[in-house]
């Protein structure tokens, strides 16, 4: 049974790169869908070269305090609406309220 490509989006404040849950549910997506990740990126993280059919999308954010929240909601409400997705999936409750 053929399924119909989806276009899905994980948000996630963290480095998916590093979180297992996200690298599992990516696994899994990447071979009948079009993956796109946003993601929260620090100077002298690993580079992400695994995915190369994965649009990355990594927001430099500051280290702690409200503004890291703040910043990282406004980043993503910025891109979700260039990348069309027909599912959003928030890989964890920070990232939920972004989604709206």
């Amino acid at each position: 049974m053929k399924h119909k490509q989806q276009k899905i989006t994980l948000i996630f404040l963290g480095n998916f790169a590093f979180d297992a849950r996200c690298i599992n549910m990516l696994d899994c997506l990447i071979d009948h869908n079009t993956v796109s990740i946003i993601y929260e990126y620090q100077k002298g993280d690993a580079k992400i070269d695994q995915y190369p059919s994965v649009r990355l999308f990594p927001i430099k954010l500051p280290k702690r305090g409200v503004k890291k929240y703040f910043n990282f909601h406004k980043h993503v409400t910025k891109i979700l609406p260039t990348l069309q997705s027909n599912v959003l999936i928030a890989c964890d409750l920070f990232s939920l309220a972004a989604i709206k």
